[in-house]
């Protein structure tokens, strides 16, 4: 879409932060932050740190891939795939130590599958239109 603005052209593109999975993500990511403010101070600077990073990597990698050419894409693409797996694995690594109660490790759990789903959908796209 072109727009015009006081006499200078620019290629509006739409913004990352407005696809459907960046906004679900973002849920996720504030829903773990609720949990992540009350957990204690030396779970915060290890596995939950970790889940922490997995999280903003997850979200950055998504947003990359949704700015790349299409020949970088899948890369990015993948990435948020391997980073959302060990995300899960981690989460499920802090239910069993008892770092995430039952109820908070379900909860930030499911808002992650449909995510899951939606990179997979979008690996199996990407994949389809560069053969």
């Amino acid at each position: 879409m072109t727009i015009l603005n006081t006499g200078h052209t620019y290629n509006a593109t739409p913004s990352p932060t407005s696809l459907p999975i960046l906004l679900k993500l973002t849920q996720s990511y504030k829903l773990w932050q609720e949990y992540f403010d009350l957990l204690p101070k030396s779970k915060r600077h290890t596995i939950a740190g970790k889940i922490d990073e997995l999280f903003i990597e997850v979200i950055e990698a998504v947003s990359l891939a949704a700015l790349a050419h299409k020949n970088e894409k899948m890369a990015h693409i993948r990435r948020a795939s391997t980073n959302l797996d060990l995300l899960k694995i981690f989460l499920e690594i802090s239910w069993e130590i008892g770092v995430l109660e039952n109820m908070r490790y379900i909860a930030v759990s499911q808002t992650l599958v449909e995510p899951g789903k939606m990179i997979g959908g979008w690996i199996r796209q990407t994949q389809r239109l560069g053969s």
